[in-house]
């Protein structure tokens, strides 16, 4: 019964979960940056803001949107892997 009912209903839930959570984990390590780093897409934000150079916070905003597309796209193939199971 785990098999063939729990485990493939689960499997979709779990991984939708990891596809929503990617953007709360980026938005986690970019306040993370923010607060303490030397290095990073928040600490690059952070610097150029005190310099007022636009693009370049352009960048790290962009950077981050990017990080964040690549993940969603490694989640949607194993997702739809996953939605076989389901009728």
């Amino acid at each position: 019964m785990v098999t063939k009912v729990v485990g493939p209903t689960a499997i979709i839930w779990v991984l939708a979960g990891a596809r929503i959570n990617i953007g709360m984990a980026l938005l986690g390590a970019f306040i993370g940056e923010f607060i303490g780093s030397s290095s990073g897409l928040g600490h690059l934000i952070i610097v150029a803001e005190g310099l007022f150079n636009v693009s370049q916070i352009w960048v790290g905003v962009f950077g981050i949107v990017i990080v964040a597309l690549i993940f969603q796209a490694l989640t949607l193939p194993v997702e739809s892997w996953a939605r076989r199971w389901r009728t």
